[in-house]
């Protein structure tokens, strides 16, 4: 049927932008789309003024940041416990499939600041690349 193939969700504050959410379809992950999404995102936070991108992605997530780094991007540091377990299923809130090499897991529900079951939750990697 008919499905969304993908999308992806950024922001611009002044000079730096941020990707908050990168989702391809299942059917749809392998065929480059995700490095489409990450490259017109790029580009068009460039286009705003952005000379720097910056997101954060599962430490678990390693086709992510393996597509991350050959983009450009560089790892600068860890957020400790920033992932809830429960995201751990692979799929993010969207339904789209969070395992594909295509599907950067960047954003997904992270900011629970709670507390509450610590010991099911995973740190999250920070990437950013000059713009």
């Amino acid at each position: 049927g008919e499905h969304i193939a993908g999308f992806v969700v950024y922001s611009c504050v002044l000079d730096e932008a941020c990707i908050h959410n990168v989702a391809v379809h299942p059917a749809d992950q392998r065929r480059g789309l995700g490095r489409g999404l990450l490259r017109a995102a790029l580009e068009a936070a460039r286009g705003r003024g952005a000379r720097r991108c910056c997101l954060e992605v599962r430490v678990s997530n390693r086709a992510a940041r393996g597509l991350y780094r050959a983009l450009g991007f560089r790892e600068d540091g860890l957020r400790k416990n920033y992932y809830s377990g429960a995201d751990q299923s692979g799929v993010d809130q969207s339904g789209a499939d969070q395992s594909g090499a295509d599907q950067s897991g960047a954003g997904q529900s992270g900011a629970d600041q709670s507390g509450a079951g610590l010991s099911s939750r995973e740190d999250a990697v920070l990437l950013s690349i000059q713009l």
